[in-house]
């Protein structure tokens, strides 16, 4: 059964597979490599789990243990890689663009319709680059904040 996690107001599963590289090539090859669309990891449970290419950095070499992790949002069927653990050396990596989009409230779009509500006003111009700064700090600190308490690498 998935762990669930809560991030303004939406719920997502976390999901998590820990398995040894299998296949591909000998070498240590970072997970960006244009050449192999998904690292394959084999399961305790002997099946294979196929882990794509999203922007990873990580090296990950044949017999590597690793551990990923991803969150589904509420009544989806797939979500985003978030965190891998190369347990062969010891380091872990963050998908650091999606932690900081899911970490960002929505709500602060709507400071964009500010101008328009109070007639360009100086408060009205304001609101909005207050709402950007908010949301920019917002994904950062919340992305540190999951790194750090260890939800993500269970």
């Amino acid at each position: 059964m998935a762990n669930e996690l809560l991030l303004h107001g939406t719920r997502f599963e976390h999901h998590q597979a820990t398995g040894r590289v299998v296949g591909g090539d000998q070498a240590p090859t970072a997970l960006r490599s244009r050449r192999t669309a998904a690292v394959m990891l084999r399961l305790s449970s002997g099946r294979v789990h196929l882990l794509p290419h999203q922007g990873w950095a990580a090296p990950a070499g044949e017999g590597h243990d690793l551990t990923a992790a991803w969150l589904i949002p509420q009544g989806r069927h797939t979500g985003p890689y978030v965190a891998i653990q190369n347990h062969t050396t010891g380091e872990s990596w963050y998908n650091d663009r999606v932690l900081a989009r899911l970490c960002r409230p929505r709500w602060v779009a709507a400071t964009a319709a500010a101008p328009l509500l109070l007639d360009f006003s100086l408060p009205s111009i304001l609101i909005p680059i207050g709402g950007l700064v908010f949301w920019w700090v917002s994904g950062i600190r919340g992305r540190a904040a999951l790194k750090r308490d260890g939800r993500l690498l269970m």
